[in-house]
């Protein structure tokens, strides 16, 4: 194994790593080099953010490493969300605290379920993950490239 494939190995093994904490990943991120980065924006570039040295990249702060994306870089691109069911109630899903999630519906069913109103038409509940009535589903959308100025 070459040195190049020995440190894209290990960037996709910190990276999966990463993706067994107890919060859902979410927002937009990019392939490079085999490896899922979450995508940000430094200044008026876009930038690859990880959370562990990887090579290329560069250091802002304790825990946090971005590598600049070139104008001209071809990569896949793509938005995460999650959705899913509670007790036959369809929601879209997002993080809370404490190992739960947020759930949200606009299903008038979820009153029965001890959801609360939330927003008009829609209802809410705080779902522990390990409830077993819970389903959640990640969603990947592909999406242009936002560096690329007629987003190809």
């Amino acid at each position: 194994m070459t040195a190049k494939k020995r440190r894209a190995a290990q960037a996709r093994a910190a990276a999966a790593s990463e993706t067994t904490t107890d919060v859902l990943r979410h927002g937009q991120f990019a392939v490079f080099d085999g490896v899922e980065y979450r995508l940000g924006t430094r200044g008026d570039s876009w930038t690859l953010l990880a959370t562990r040295p990887v090579p290329g990249f560069t250091k802002v702060r304790s825990g946090k490493f971005f590598r600049k994306i070139a104008e001209d870089e071809v990569m896949e691109c793509f938005r995460i969300s999650h959705r899913g069911t509670y007790r036959g109630i369809e929601v879209s899903i997002s993080n809370s605290n404490h190992g739960r999630v947020m759930a949200v519906t606009k299903d008038d069913r979820a009153r029965d379920d001890g959801f609360e109103p939330f927003e008009r038409n829609e209802w809410v509940k705080l779902i522990p993950r390990e409830d077993g009535d819970l389903r959640i589903q990640e969603v990947r959308t592909p999406m242009p490239m936002p560096w690329r100025k007629n987003g190809a």
